[in-house]
């Protein structure tokens, strides 16, 4: 079965308001290429999508995205108050800050290190998010498969009715061949007899090969001489008045 190299497929699901996204494309290749592509807070979960692609596709260059946004109140992360206060604090002592002349901006604070904590079941999240990025990879793995299948029957059609063409070409030519062959050695015939019109002896072609006869310029009237033209090429005979090689009689 001829499969195409290139194809697409996708899943999605939406639990307990966390919608989850997975998308994979393959373009050719000789062998098995994955690039796995997830949220940052993801990223532990990649080589186990990338054993599950590898069990489902066998060549190509597959890209995998997977997604998860949830809309939940357990998206969000703990405020470590504490951190928080230290850093207020040191800035408070800053006599740029006890003057006014700056201002501490609380949402700036936000991104420092240890004020945002990841939510306390951060594990148990990461676990269920795993369980479901491995069911929609093979679910978007089967429609990317199916795909392939279907190019790979349209491109196996296209083949055959190439290869039905071709032999059409090929019995054509086989049928014409003979007469291109003897209209080629007709013009060929042609063109000598053209260009040995004006050659010295009066040249003139017989059935089996090229006759010379009498010519002014020949001291001894009467000599005749015939040149096989299958014998041309042999070594061993030379005429002043036509350079070539071949037979004489």
């Amino acid at each position: 079965m001829i499969r195409s190299m290139t194809g697409y497929g996708e899943a999605s699901a939406h639990i307990d308001g966390t919608h989850f996204f997975v998308q994979i494309r393959s373009l050719n290749g000789r062998h098995f290429k994955a690039s796995v592509r997830l949220q940052e807070e993801f990223e532990s979960l990649e080589a186990e999508l990338e054993s599950r692609l590898r069990k489902n596709i066998s060549r190509g260059s597959v890209t995998l995205k997977a997604s998860c946004t949830d809309d939940t109140e357990q998206a969000a992360g703990e405020i470590n108050c504490k951190a928080l206060d230290k850093y207020v604090e040191q800035l408070s002592q800053s006599k740029h800050v006890a003057s006014g002349r700056v201002t501490i901006e609380l949402g700036s604070l936000l991104d420092l290190p240890g004020v945002v904590q990841p939510p306390a079941d951060e594990g148990e999240r990461i676990g269920r998010v795993r369980e479901v990025f491995a069911k929609l990879t093979d679910q978007a793995c089967a429609g990317l498969v199916k795909l392939r299948i279907s190019e790979g029957q349209m491109l196996a059609e296209d083949l055959t009715k190439q290869l039905s063409l071709i032999q059409h070409h090929l019995a054509e030519v086989k049928e014409r061949a003979p007469d291109v062959v003897k209209d080629f050695e007709t013009r060929l015939m042609a063109r000598i007899d053209e260009l040995l019109a004006g050659s010295r002896g009066c040249l003139t072609r017989g059935a089996d090969g090229y006759r010379r006869g009498n010519h002014p310029s020949w001291g001894s009237p009467g000599t005749i001489r015939e040149v096989d033209r299958t014998g041309w090429g042999r070594p061993g005979w030379q005429d002043a008045g036509f350079h070539g090689a071949g037979t004489a009689a």
